[in-house]
Parts: C-alpha cells; sequence; structure tokens
C-alpha cells in the first residue's frame, strides 16, 4: 500500500472562519442550468474585503484570497441588509459557480464541508480506503466481503 502523509488535520481552519464572519457580503445568485440544481437559483454570500476608498473585492470563499476574476460586477445595495449569521450584505451580484473560487480545491473543499458525499468522495480520493491508524485496506476487505 502506498505510503500516506499521516496528516489528521483535513479542513479545521478556525481562525480563517473567525475573520470571515466579520467581513461585508456581496449577495451573489448562481444559475443553474444542468445537473440536479438545473433551473434553480442559488444565492452564495461572497465575503469583500473591507477597504472602504476603492470598489470592493470579491475573497475566495474559502481561503478568503482576492479573486482575479473581473466577470463578477458587484452592485452596491441602496441600504445594507443583515446576513443569517448577522453578516453586512452590502452588495449583489450575478455570476457562475467557478467564479466564486480562486481554485479548484478551494470549491471541493467549500462544498465538500457542506455534503457528506462529497466530502467521503473526496477521502477516498485521498485515502484509498486504507485506515489511517492502523493500515488495513478496508475498501479492500469491503469488495472481498461482497463477493
Amino acid at each position: 500500500a502506498p505510503s500516506l502523509s499521516g496528516s489528521r488535520i483535513r479542513f479545521s481552519q478556525t481562525s480563517l472562519a473567525d475573520e470571515a464572519k466579520t467581513l461585508p457580503r456581496c449577495q451573489v445568485s448562481v444559475q443553474y442550468t444542468q445537473g440536479r440544481l438545473g433551473g434553480h437559483t442559488l444565492k452564495f454570500l461572497q465575503p469583500m474585503s473591507r477597504d472602504e476608498d476603492s470598489e470592493p473585492t470579491l475573497l475566495c470563499m474559502e481561503c478568503l484570497k482576492v479573486l482575479d476574476s473581473h466577470s463578477i460586477k458587484p452592485s452596491s445595495l441602496d441600504a445594507a441588509l443583515p446576513g443569517p449569521d448577522g453578516e453586512t450584505i452590502s452588495h449583489e451580484a450575478s455570476a457562475n459557480e467557478t467564479d466564486l473560487f480562486c481554485s479548484g480545491n478551494c470549491r471541493a473543499r467549500f462544498f465538500g464541508k457542506r455534503n457528506g458525499t462529497s466530502l467521503r468522495r473526496q477521502l477516498f480520493d485521498l485515502e484509498r480506503g486504507v485506515c489511517q491508524k492502523c493500515g488495513v485496506d478496508c475498501h479492500d476487505l469491503w469488495q472481498t466481503l461482497l463477493t
């Protein structure tokens, strides 16, 4: 079996989560045309930089890095709105889901933390069914028991 890193840290970035709570938000509408969400519009609260002297800068939903994307054009709301967790929503925009993240890895982490199936798929891709504590290939054992 291949040697794995042994890392026990998965997705624990509490300092980023704490910082994100204080940032202003842009309500970004994403219109889905295909897949299980086809025909639906979801709204995401995209974090923005706090620089009051210039145009708002959108940040990655996961790592809070400044996004290079110029495809999202936030417009100011007439009055700021309170978000569900007390955030301040000051702008709105429309975008594609991929515009919300700086990379595919950040997108996968963001949705992995919110969807158990996605998280299990990512964990299997990383560990290939091998127990990190004892080294037993649990996936192979499960496949053997099924036959």
